[in-house]
């Protein structure tokens, strides 16, 4: 039964994402040996999964990156008005001399092609990084801009 719940949370009662973060706990059932086989209870355990789920307030979450930018001070102001379009959350933005350190975190799903979007707002003399930094919850304006509605 455990193995079956693990299973079954590999692909979310929603929109087919992986659970995590779920505490499941079985607090009952009952079973007759003759009668009973080990694809009643898989059966058995995805159903209580999805219908305990439906009943529960879930979040779709989304991995959430820490990053880095460094480039000349005369472009900081492009980098920042693009990170905001990017619903970017700037931290810190630190002077090196003629240079500014931009950190903060922002979605991953918001940075594919910022590698080519931050040469172009810096004509090629800014570098980025970024890190993983765990997840945050989807705001649900995007959820329905993706067309993801619940359920």
């Amino acid at each position: 039964v455990a193995q079956a719940l693990s299973d079954s949370a590999q692909v979310g009662p929603r929109f087919g994402f992986p659970m995590v973060g779920a505490r499941i706990v079985v607090t009952g059932g009952e079973s007759r040996p003759k009668e009973d086989s080990e694809a009643g209870f898989v059966h058995a355990a995805a159903i209580a999964l999805r219908e305990a789920s439906e009943a529960a307030e879930i979040d779709l979450l989304e991995p959430l990156m820490s990053f880095e930018i460094e480039g000349p001070s005369e472009f900081s102001s492009g980098i920042l008005a693009d990170l905001n379009a990017r619903r970017a959350e700037v931290t810190g933005v630190e002077s090196a001399g003629p240079l500014r350190i931009v950190r903060g975190t922002v979605a991953l799903s918001a940075m594919f092609g910022y590698a080519t979007a931050v040469r172009s707002l810096s004509q090629g003399r800014a570098s980025f990084s970024m890190l993983p930094a765990g997840f945050r919850t989807v705001p649900e304006g995007e959820l329905v801009a993706r067309g993801l509605v619940w359920s």
